[in-house]
């Protein structure tokens, strides 16, 4: 009777570690899983930007009503720069991840939330369909966005 009890002793106290310590596990299983698919997009996004080329002369923008912003380009009165979004709405494991590559090779990143385009980050003041070109991709980065960062390679 008393091996039986030990058994069973043994068994929930094994099942109860089982519960505590399995969670951790697979949530460091899926955020491993998480951070490999983001390596291999931000990957494929930067060999692509690097291979975009300038802006048509006559690229057609008008994305929220800005001439200067269009699909995959911003365009400025000296210089452009090239993007690409990831939204967590594609359901395939990744969050939302950004990249932005000035005519001049720096390299930018945002995890922000993109949900309806590249201008969801403005700062409310250039919101506005009437917001002005911005001059460069510093003057860009100063005035206008909010959520890109030096992209450090990782």
């Amino acid at each position: 009777m008393r091996k039986i009890h030990l058994v069973a002793v043994v068994a929930g106290l094994g099942a109860i570690a089982a519960l505590v310590y399995a969670p951790p596990a697979l949530q460091r299983r899926r955020e491993a899983v998480r951070a490999q698919k983001e390596r291999a997009w931000t990957q494929e996004a930067v060999h692509q930007l690097e291979q975009t080329p300038p802006p048509a002369a006559n690229l057609k923008g008008g994305i929220s009503g800005l001439p200067w912003v269009s699909v995959g380009y911003l365009v400025f009165s000296n210089g452009w720069a090239a993007y690409q979004m990831h939204s967590l709405h594609a359901e395939d494991g990744l969050g939302d991840i950004a990249l932005l590559l000035g005519s001049d090779g720096t390299l930018y990143s945002s995890c922000f939330h993109f949900c309806r385009g590249p201008t969801d980050d403005f700062r409310a003041s250039m919101q506005s369909a009437g917001a002005p070109q911005p001059k460069n991709l510093k003057e860009f980065l100063e005035k206008y966005a909010t959520s890109w960062k030096p992209f450090s390679g990782s």
